[in-house]
């Protein structure tokens, strides 16, 4: 089947943390990793803010967040 790229793989964190699925914290985990590896030249900045934007998934700004997180990716 393959590997997830980055888009896909974040759709699965979105959907885990939608369904409080108990995967979620260690999928934003990995995907942030990914992010921050994958995404060249990032800035401490916008790792930082994609960490919040996940944290934010499972809140009350889930709309929000999934927003950011697609604008970075």
């Amino acid at each position: 089947m393959g590997s997830l790229g980055l888009n896909e793989a974040l759709s699965l964190v979105c959907l885990y943390a939608a369904t409080n699925d108990s995967k979620f914290d260690a999928a934003a985990v990995r995907w942030l990793v990914r992010f921050a590896v994958e995404k060249r030249e990032v800035k401490l900045g916008t790792v930082q803010l994609a960490a919040a934007a996940l944290n934010e998934l499972r809140g009350k700004h889930y709309e929000a967040a999934t927003k950011t997180l697609l604008r970075l990716v």
